[in-house]
């Protein structure tokens, strides 16, 4: 079945990472993480002030693994964590006048969430005037507790039963998982005078509690100035209070709609229905942030595992093998109907991906085609807490995991994937485009190619350009290839040496800082393409012009410089492949491979395609030669 891609447009999903960037996604994680590790609340509900504490850049809080110690003679699963004087001093400071303020402004967080135009996306409104007086009030209030009230802190030693994985009393109850409190566990919290905690601090006063010993509190008491504690705040914006709050943010879901999700992942196509009929949304994300298309590829993947397990691992997939395989049939079937249901592809959770992201894991390549013709945006690049994905996510199982599993199938993905659209990172411009029409904005800049005209014309101009410049078939004069005997036996190996010969002098413009390397070769109608860049360069002065630029560019920061060496492609083309230096103290520069050079030329000879491959095949899939002209080695001397 094929899908009208404008199907979706007129109401887009909210993409996370476009509305926010990765730092500051982080520090609402950290904003969050303090939440619950330094004032054991809740981290994702319940905080609506603008200023938030995220701390310093020095490590307020240590904790590790749990370990056993005996405590007045009996023996308990301890739970540490260490925290600095500093971090304790803000949190006392910070709910003193969090406190002071709600007492002045009583309804500064009184709120609601609304849903806002594009699919997925949730608004915060504060339903009082006291919410904009309110963190004025806060700060100058927290100034004042610091330096008038000469709040001061002394070192702490907390014992309190937890569960079994260390959440207090005050914080289990907001857990779904670990949120019995043990009778034979505990959760210590040590306060040291220190400006920053380590493992070696941890390990110390682990160490005094296994050995039966008691930890020593100073009992001198210190304080610190606002000064001392400023720059830990943080300002929030309302969209940024929504990803914070996020447990409260999404949307609460109806008893049909805990069905939906559940007959997705269950593969129940009778009990989808009957949820949707009874009013279940297919456009709301699951507790996990999932939608109910990824549900459905989720749901599949984990049956197919269940009922291909081996008998000694049904336990592990939850018992009993499935009588009977659901096909890949059904499964489309099911997508499309939730498709035609009005379910969006994009749609998901700030920590979660769309359902392209789990089509391209699974390698499921007749998903992946649905989805993308119904317009599922493949340029969508996650968030997870500890990084965001170099390439988008959709083409990053493909691109590189896929590769050592099923290579056949992998190409398959990647080339859906190129069809949709030339490059992982060309997207932005063209879907922000749709997005601004949609929602009846300005549009953005244009692209350079949205004026309808074609990449063959270009070719044309271009070449026409050049002729009527007085240039012909090449520029200026053709420099000499250097005389070294192991490149010359290299070219000499090749099946194509006229290619050969250009992989030599572009790793000689690139290597020696030095673009007229590449005069004379280029032919008057080349196209510089990159999988990195959608629109191609066309026409021998503006490649050139490019690569000149370019070259002068990298140049500027030597700790960062590339290195090109000859290598040959996995069929055994000559190409060139670039690494890149990880800053000063990297002295292997292969650790990073970042790009492959293809070239091609036209009957005269000369070069008219030049190709940098950045996604896949892999940079790191060529067979090097460990020669690297105008440079001695790849080792940093």
């Amino acid at each position: 079945m094929k899908y009208n891609k404008q199907q979706h447009t007129t109401n887009p999903a909210y993409i996370w990472t476009r509305e926010f960037t990765f730092e500051r996604l982080q520090k609402i994680r950290a904003v969050q993480r303090k939440w619950e590790r330094l004032f054991q609340e809740p981290g994702d509900r319940g905080h609506y002030s603008r200023i938030q504490w995220l701390g310093t850049d020095q490590c307020g809080i240590c904790s590790g693994e749990k370990f056993s110690a005996s405590l007045d003679g009996k023996k308990f699963t301890i739970h540490l964590k260490i925290i600095t004087t500093r971090e304790w001093f803000a949190k006392e400071a910070y709910k003193k006048a969090l406190a002071s303020t709600r007492i002045r402004y009583p309804n500064f967080d009184v709120h609601r969430f609304i849903d806002g135009k594009r699919i997925g996306e949730r608004i915060l409104e504060f339903l009082s005037e006291e919410h904009e007086l309110a963190w004025g009030y806060l700060w100058t209030t927290l100034r004042k507790i610091i330096e008038d009230e000469k709040l001061s802190i002394n070192e702490v030693l907390i014992i309190e039963p937890c569960s079994s994985w260390g959440y207090p009393v005050a914080l289990a109850s907001s857990k779904t998982n670990g949120n019995e409190i043990m009778d034979d566990h505990r959760l210590i919290t040590l306060v040291r005078h220190t400006n920053e905690v380590d493992k070696t601090d941890f390990d110390v006063a682990k160490n005094i509690l296994v050995d039966g010993k008691s930890l020593e509190i100073d009992p001198e008491a210190i304080s610190y100035s606002f000064d001392d504690i400023r720059e830990g705040f943080i300002q929030l914006a309302s969209p940024e209070l929504v990803v914070l709050n996020w447990a409260d943010a999404r949307p609460l879901l109806s008893d049909a709609d805990f069905l939906l999700h559940k007959a997705a992942y269950q593969l129940d196509r009778v009990s989808v229905e009957k949820a949707i009929a009874q009013g279940g949304n297919v456009n709301y994300v699951d507790s996990s942030d999932s939608s109910v298309i990824t549900n459905v590829i989720e749901g599949w993947g984990d049956h197919r595992a269940h009922y291909k397990a081996k008998d000694e691992d049904l336990d592990c997939y939850g018992g009993q093998r499935p009588a009977k395989e659901v096909s890949e049939e059904a499964v489309i079937s099911l997508i499309n109907y939730l498709i035609n249901q009005g379910a969006h592809p994009d749609l998901h959770g700030p920590e979660e991906s769309p359902a392209i992201v789990s089509a391209s894991r699974g390698c499921h390549a007749r998903i992946l085609e649905i989805l993308l013709n119904c317009g599922a945006n493949a340029a969508v690049q996650c968030y997870w807490d500890s990084y965001i994905g170099e390439w988008p996510q959709a083409w990053e199982s493909p691109s590189f995991d896929a590769y050592h599993e099923n290579d056949q199938e992998a190409q398959a993905l990647y080339d859906l994937l190129l069809l949709n659209r030339p490059s992982p990172h060309y997207s932005k411009e063209l879907e922000e485009l749709e997005i601004a029409k949609a929602l009846g904005i300005p549009p953005p800049i244009t692209h350079p190619l949205a004026d309808n005209q074609d990449v063959e014309s270009k070719l044309g101009e271009a070449l026409l350009d050049d002729q009527n410049e007085g240039c012909f078939l090449s520029e200026k004069i053709l420099r000499e290839m250097p005389d070294d005997k192991e490149i010359n036996a290299w070219i000499t190996a090749q099946a194509n040496k006229l290619i050969a010969e250009t992989c030599v002098r572009y790793a000689l413009a690139f290597n020696s800082n030095d673009p007229e390397w590449l005069v004379g070769v280029l032919s008057l109608s080349i196209k510089y393409e990159s999988q990195s860049v959608f629109a191609p360069l066309l026409g021998r002065d503006e490649v050139m012009g490019y690569l000149r630029g370019k070259i002068k560019t990298i140049h500027k920061t030597p700790e960062n410089l590339p290195r090109f060496e000859l290598a040959n492609m996995q069929g055994g083309e000559p190409c060139v492949a670039g690494f890149q230096s990880q800053g000063e103290l990297d002295k292997n520069w292969r650790a990073c491979p970042v790009t492959n050079v293809k070239f091609d030329h036209d009957e005269n000879g000369l070069i008219n395609d030049i190709f940098i491959i950045t996604v896949a095949p892999s940079p790191g899939a060529v067979l090097l030669s460990d020669l690297c002209p105008g440079i001695n080695s790849h080792v940093v001397s």
